[in-house]
């Protein structure tokens, strides 16, 4: 197991156009993407084929596309955004893994729907804002641990989620380009398929879910022709049903605060 094993190469290529005959704007793009490994090893895939089969690679293709409208403008002081786009990947020989082991022929392959929305209105040196966002990862990926056959536990569909993220944020512009960010946020992640875990790390019944809670500062001012300083602070409020705390913690405050310069010619 050497190193180097993230390194990649990729190559893409697309198209991308928008159109305002209509009288709104909207704008449209594909993309497809390889991705190549060239020190990848799979060691959990090896150990479950008892290292008897071709180890898998981790290359993988993408097909992107989005359609859009930009900055449609419903009366004097109002715009919209409002866009979808979807990602699916598929890997070149990866195949999923099956309740005994690495043995089926169905390749992998990921789905990821998004949808956002950005409505705003100004009123005077008031930006109103509402930034809502929603995913579904579609993965037809499984999961499999244990180190003998009695202590096995395979999930199926292990990947598959959707997540909701609602954020207002309300913006106050003052003179000599100085402005200030009230920031609010709601995000709510949940597994379809992945059952929660309780402080030994055993499986429950119930789903895994995912809450968070934050709001923050941002305040920005130009100091000068070229440089702009943009302090921030952010509180952030996690919880979730899965109490498993060794792998990853869900369950948590935090405090950031952050001290950004920037430079513009």
């Amino acid at each position: 197991w050497g190193e180097g094993l993230y390194d990649y190469n990729k190559y893409e290529g697309g198209v991308e156009t928008a159109y305002a005959g209509w009288g709104f704007p909207v704008s449209v793009s594909a993309k497809y993407q390889m991705f190549r490994y060239p020190n990848y090893s799979d060691l959990l895939t090896l150990y479950l084929t008892g290292f008897t089969k071709e180890e898998p690679k981790e290359d993988y293709k993408n097909i992107l596309g989005s359609v859009g409208l930009q900055d449609l403008k419903l009366f004097s002081s109002m715009f919209l955004f409002l866009e979808y786009s979807i990602n699916y990947s598929f890997y070149d020989t990866k195949k999923i893994i099956q309740a005994d082991g690495y043995s089926g022929s169905v390749k992998q392959k990921v789905v990821n729907h998004f949808i956002q929305f950005l409505p705003q209105y100004k009123l005077d040196k008031v930006l109103f804002s509402l930034s809502f966002t929603y995913e579904m990862n579609d993965s037809n990926q499984n999961y499999i641990f244990g180190y003998d056959a009695q202590s096995i536990v395979w999930l199926s569909n292990y990947y598959d989620y959707s997540t909701v993220n609602l954020k207002p944020y309300i913006t106050f512009f003052f003179r000599n380009d100085q402005y200030m960010s009230l920031v609010f946020s709601y995000f709510d992640k949940k597994y379809s398929d992945r059952p929660a875990q309780d402080k030994e790390g055993a499986f429950l019944n119930s789903d895994l879910g995912i809450q968070s809670f934050s709001t923050g500062l941002v305040y920005s001012v130009r100091l000068s022709k070229y440089f702009t300083l943009s302090p921030s602070y952010l509180f952030a409020h996690s919880t979730s049903n899965n109490k498993y705390q060794k792998a990853v913690s869900y369950n948590y405050d935090a405090h950031l605060a952050s001290l950004r310069l920037d430079y513009e010619y």
